[in-house]
């Protein structure tokens, strides 16, 4: 193994051709070490941190639900105490943030600065699907929601919910939060799903979900037909991305199951390799990996820089590859952001 590239002040340098970063670990302020779940920018590159609590995840000291930083790692605003009783996964949508209440099994809009705009789901009722344990068996693939992992909008309008860790399915509904369809099963042939984590509806009207147990990325139509699957390149994918130029960055996360209590074993020392960023094209072929060990979430800025839920730590990805770097329009204030 050759010598790790640095930057002259010690920060590693990351990944390959075009996608070439300065990796910052233990990004941004906090008032505590913050127990992580997700994170997201805003159109002013505003960093949001959702936040489960301060400590060790069986020792955690309730906490604000986000936290936001500037682009430097200060810290302006904190809201959402007491919103979700698990938050997991957040995704900002024209100034809108989407989370997941996981144990709660809703998933809720904000403002940017947390007034709560829609509800999906009843808190605490959750479907009957026969699963008591992540990664299933999955025994009846139902409705919405049994602890739901990710939430967001489609440039079309609809909202995409993976509803993954107590059930398999994909489920969609319109702008005003009316089911419109759910689709998936638990298994591994095309459209079935073992924990759909993350997915992802694109402006060319695709949706890719990460089939995290599966090792694959499934690509689907906006109501669901099966287009494509992507396997061979990944392992526990936990999130997926498009970047600027039209490819793809894919978070991988086996998670810890065995801190949890439970009995399935996806320790890092059992992967084929290690975890990190994988960089693949619109083909779903590799073009680089990024070594930032396990990414439960990740999000992308306006200049094309990375930040990375860890769950125990915030990190930043500076890209260095010379690309003409946007800067972001920096707000005094978060304004009005109207109801949709």
């Amino acid at each position: 193994m050759g010598d790790v590239l640095q930057t002259e002040n010690g920060n590693r340098i990351i990944g390959s051709g075009d996608y070439q970063y300065e990796f910052i670990p233990n990004w941004g302020s906090f008032p505590g070490k913050i127990y992580n779940n997700g994170v997201a920018v805003d159109s002013h590159d505003r960093v949001y941190v959702l936040s489960l609590g301060f400590g060790s995840y069986k020792n955690l000291e309730r906490s604000e639900l986000i936290y936001v930083n500037d682009y430097d790692g200060n810290l302006l605003d904190s809201w959402g105490k007491g919103n979700c009783d698990h938050g997991h996964s957040v995704n900002i949508v024209d100034d809108i943030v989407y989370i997941c209440d996981k144990y709660g099994s809703t998933c809720l809009k904000f403002t940017l600065d947390g007034r709560i705009l829609q509800l999906l789901g009843q808190h605490g009722m959750h479907s009957d699907t026969g699963c008591t344990e992540s990664d299933g068996p999955v025994l009846r693939p139902s409705g919405p929601f049994n602890r739901p992992d990710d939430f967001i909008r489609a440039p079309w309008g609809d909202l995409y919910v993976a509803d993954g860790t107590h059930n398999s399915r994909i489920h969609r509904f319109d702008g005003g939060g009316h089911l419109i369809q759910s689709w998936g099963a638990w298994g591994t042939a095309p459209g079935e799903f073992k924990t759909p984590h993350a997915v992802l509806p694109t402006a060319d009207r695709l949706v890719y979900v990460c089939d995290r147990a599966n090792h694959r990325i499934q690509v689907f139509t906006p109501e669901g037909r099966h287009l494509e699957t992507w396997a061979g390149e990944v392992q526990w994918p936990s999130k997926i991305l498009k970047t600027h130029e039209g490819d793809f960055l894919v978070a991988e996360d086996p998670g810890n199951q065995t801190a949890r209590g439970h009995t399935l074993d996806r320790s890092e020392a059992k992967a084929p390799r290690p975890s990190g960023i994988r960089v693949l094209d619109k083909h779903g072929k590799l073009i680089t990996h990024l070594e930032t060990g396990k990414t439960h979430q990740m999000t992308i800025d306006s200049r094309g820089d990375i930040y990375t839920a860890t769950h125990d730590t915030v990190n930043k990805l500076v890209r260095l590859n010379g690309r003409a770097r946007r800067a972001p329009t920096y707000a005094t204030s978060y304004g009005a952001v109207p109801l949709v």
